[in-house]
Formats: C-alpha cells, structure tokens, sequence
C-alpha cells in the first residue's frame, strides 16, 4: 500500500482573502497549487476556489512505477539470483510508519538466518550487512554490465531520475508558497 503525499491543504470556504496574493503557476509551467478565479473582499463571498494541478504524490508515483519497471527488468535480465532486487513497504521495527524499501536477495537471505538463528538459539550465522558487502563489488560489476549492455535499463533509470527531479523541483516550489491561511 502506498501512503500518498500531500502537496498543500487549503479549503478555507469563509470569505477572508481581502486582496491576498495567491501563488501562482511558475513559468515553466510544473504545478499550480491553487487558482483562484476572482479576489474577494472580507464581506463577499467566493464565487469559486478551483484546485489546479498535479499533486506531488503522483509525481512521486511516477517515480517508483518507473523503478519498479527497471527492478523487473534487471531481475529478468539478471541471472544471479543472489542479486535480484526486490521491493516492498514495511514499517521499520519502532515505528509504525510505512517506507518503501528495496534489498538484494542475498540480504534478505542473510537476515532471514540471522532471525532463524536467533530464535532457534543455535550460533549465529554473519551478520546480514557483511554477507552483502563481501559480494558489494561483484554486484556492482553485474549491475553496471546489465545497464551498459541494456538501452532499456538506462532509459528507465533516467526516466526516474526525471521524476525524481520533478519531485523535488514541485516540492521546493510548493515549500515557497505563503500559507493562505495566515494572509492578513
């Protein structure tokens, strides 16, 4: 399940904005927050509050579809299993919040023995963060061979890297905006 981002909430429907500035649409043309059709004086009512554009969470979306197309491609492509990347959402022990993480099989293994391990009491096998360093640069050198030999690797990592920056870009522009709420 995926948690969505919020962009900016703003549904305020009494009649306050006496002349406010409202944020507009940035030249290029990435998110508009809102758009409203007509100010208003503290005494009349808005004719209308229209909510224009995409919310970050979609952009983001767009990010993580792209990662996951890359992710399933590189595994089919992959013929080492210990190397296959796999993607999921968990709350980290201590929190209940939910994050997307994505791990090598072979880490996953390791700590699937490390829990066994532990729980059965038996001496514990080598710690999951060593069992993946010891192979770090045998992984690299299969990662960076797949995504040479591959066009449709690197086109999916760039295409995620253009959200990506999208994301950020639309996020430190809605980050800028003055909170209408507090508009004289």
């Amino acid at each position: 399940m995926r948690t969505p981002g919020f962009t900016l909430v703003l549904l305020s429907v009494a009649p306050v904005l006496a002349g406010a500035q409202m944020a507009e649409q940035p030249a290029d043309g990435r998110i508009n927050v809102i758009s409203l059709t007509k100010v208003v004086s503290k005494s009349e009512p808005l004719d209308e509050l229209q909510i224009v554009g995409k919310k970050l969470y979609r952009i983001r979306m767009g990010a993580i579809d792209a990662e996951d197309k890359f992710y399933a491609l590189y595994n089919d492509l992959n013929r080492d299993d210990d190397f296959d990347i796999h993607c999921k959402v968990e709350a980290p022990t201590g929190t209940l919040l939910k994050v997307r993480i994505c791990r090598l099989a072979l880490y996953e293994k390791a700590l699937e023995e490390e829990a066994r391990a532990y729980l059965s009491g038996v001496d514990a096998p080598p710690p999951a963060q060593l069992v993946a360093l010891s192979r770090l640069n045998e992984y690299r050198d299969n990662a960076l061979s797949l995504i040479n030999a591959n066009p449709q690797l690197r086109d999916l990592i760039r295409e995620r890297e253009a959200f990506e920056k999208k994301y950020w870009a639309a996020r430190k522009w809605a980050a800028r905006q003055p909170d209408p709420t507090l508009l004289p």
